[in-house]
């Protein structure tokens, strides 16, 4: 009896890839029971007393109104922190964030020969310039030593952005090794909230000021004389280190409390939405007290969800940009190589979500240099399925602090794959986190038990955070850790995975029922053919759900349940076979 979410295609031939992904279509349907969330209508209002006067910001549409009345009165109140031009940021004060190049005594000052450009550009670059002269960013020198070029971007709307040509300034820069946060536990702790406000700098880069005698290396050259910057531009290796760092200094005791920063991505959160103006009032008052200037065209204020880091966070948990699955399903097939790797970039953003990501490793042979992109019915029939299944993708959920973590490890000869899960407490398993990657030649060859092992390595590589954070609960009946350590002798490869295991608190925990979504999802992620068996990695009761029959259809029938395990090591082996009657 075939249930709905294991129902697959009949009287097809298809490639262990394509099924796959056939069955992984119909993974989400069960995995979600609400829609994805969409942002939220947002209304513009006006911070101006004077009303011929437009300084608009927004706030979401479904506050009552005596919260929209506070809301608007407490940001007229902070109205100084938000700026409608470069006029209006002052920019930071020196002593708190100033950007230095440091560049390495033995580097030698490049000189780019001057670029032509077209006169329609031309006459963006001359406005684009009066812009930066007229707000102080920029300033004319006579004799520079670096001198770098204008590269006009072209915008969606046909207007040119003005980007500088840092390349050789920058290989002359030693890295600056301030941490960047991680992304995945931003977007975990800003979901689940009661109330967003999400805030975004002005020209965020610009309001921090060069060193005074680094300016002059910031030059650039264009058809109407030399300039040098005197605030950190766009396009400058170490920028965002020093933006970040600044966040940091005016924020540091807030930051994973009360807000969240990725350089100047800022979300304001709260789990109540009566505590979350007071929390508004304090970041706003921070922002006026350093000069920090906010921009109001990208701020959203009093929302349960919104936009951040290219995902949707909201009250329920974590969710794709509709925007961009909705791009990525809509794409066109690729018809060269790099438009095939665009594609498979876009994926690699968004695999959190997706179960089985390395079934798309159809399209490994065309990504080989040299080879011609031979897009064939396998390849058409393999990215159809994938966008496809962009459309339906989970909703995840962030892990919850002080719940032990469930993992669950799958392997073939081709690919390995992991999932992360928490129960919530009332019974219910969430899913946190999907992982998987394809074997290199010499891996496939490993021993079976020796994948699951690979398997639980690299997804304690590609998750640590989780991993050091929470107790782990590995959901397989052959136990990684237990072979590790019952191995006689350890290879180099072995002793270095066990290294690595020991550092996280990992508890085998064996199954005797695996629940339906579990096996769906690793259904979806490794499909089960002839020459390999997903039994040896999901064992415990896989036998019972793979041909799940309904609830009626249990009653109805009189079944009987056969339970096995067991166990193997070099001196001898054992099994147990229990029969139950239901």
């Amino acid at each position: 009896m075939e249930n709905e979410c294991t129902r697959a295609n009949k009287g097809t031939s298809m490639t262990p890839e394509a099924a796959t992904l056939q069955e992984a279509l119909a993974a989400p349907e069960c995995m979600q029971d609400e829609s994805i969330a969409i942002a939220e209508e947002m209304e513009a209002v006006n911070l101006s007393d004077d009303t011929a006067i437009q300084k608009p910001v927004l706030v979401s549409k479904y506050l009552t109104p005596e919260k929209k009345k506070y809301l608007i009165s407490l940001l007229k109140e902070f109205r100084d922190a938000f700026a409608w031009s470069y006029e209006e940021m002052p920019g930071l004060d020196p002593r708190l964030a100033c950007h230095t190049l440091n560049v390495e005594s033995e580097a030698k000052p490049v000189m780019q020969s001057r670029r032509n450009y077209h006169p329609n550009d031309e006459i963006q670059i001359k406005q684009e310039i009066d812009k930066l002269l007229a707000s102080g960013f920029i300033k004319p020198i006579k004799h520079p030593t670096w001198l770098a070029n204008i590269v006009p971007v072209k915008k969606k709307n046909g207007q040119v952005r003005v980007c500088i040509d840092f390349r050789d300034l920058n290989k002359a820069c030693p890295k600056d090794e301030f941490p960047l946060p991680n992304m995945d536990t931003l977007i975990d702790s800003s979901s689940g909230q009661g109330m967003l406000s999400f805030m975004d700098g002005f020209s965020g880069y610009n309001q921090i000021k060069m060193a005074t005698r680094d300016a002059e290396k910031m030059a650039f050259c264009t058809p109407y004389g030399n300039f040098h910057y005197t605030v950190m531009p766009f396009g400058l290796k170490n920028a965002g280190a020093t933006y970040q760092r600044a966040m940091t200094t005016i924020f540091h005791d807030m930051m994973g409390r009360e807000v969240e920063d990725y350089v100047d991505d800022l979300v304001v959160k709260s789990k109540t939405r009566g505590e979350h103006w007071s929390t508004l009032r304090k970041v706003l008052n921070r922002c006026r007290m350093y000069n920090m200037r906010m921009n109001p065209k990208k701020c959203s204020f009093g929302v349960s969800s919104g936009k951040f880091l290219g995902f949707m966070v909201h009250k329920r948990g974590i969710d794709v940009d509709p925007d961009k699955a909705k791009a990525i399903a809509s794409t066109t097939p690729p018809s060269s190589q790099k438009e095939l790797k665009s594609f498979l970039g876009k994926l690699s953003y968004i695999r959190r979500f997706i179960p089985g990501l390395a079934a798309a490793r159809a399209f490994t042979p065309l990504l080989k240099k040299g080879t011609k992109l031979m897009w064939n019915d396998e390849c058409k029939k393999t990215y159809e399925m994938v966008q496809q299944l962009i459309t339906s993708l989970p909703t995840m959920k962030a892990s919850i602090p002080g719940v032990p973590l469930k993992i669950y490890l799958a392997a073939t000869d081709a690919a390995i794959g992991a999932l992360l899960a928490q129960d919530d407490g009332n019974g219910i398993e969430h899913h946190v986190y999907y992982v998987s990657r394809l074997l290199g030649e010499a891996e496939s060859r490993y021993p079976s038990t020796e994948r699951v092992c690979l398997a639980l390595i690299y997804a304690g590589q590609r998750l640590r955070h989780y991993f050091l954070a929470h107790k782990l609960h590995l959901m397989v009946k052959t136990d990684p850790v237990r072979y590790l350590l019952t191995k006689p002798v350890l290879s180099g490869r072995l002793a270095r995975w066990l290294l690595q295991l020991s550092e996280f608190d990992i508890e085998c925990v064996s199954p005797r029922v695996i629940k339906r979504q579990v096996v769906i999802d690793m259904l979806a992620l490794f499909p089960r053919n002839e020459e390999t068996s997903l039994m040896q990695d999901i064992p415990g009761g896989l036998q019972e759900m793979v041909g799940v029959l309904t609830d009626n259809e249990l009653k109805s029938k009189q079944l009987w349940t056969l339970l096995f395990d067991g166990s193997a090591t070099s001196n001898g082996g054992g099994a147990l076979m229990r029969i139950m009657n239901n």
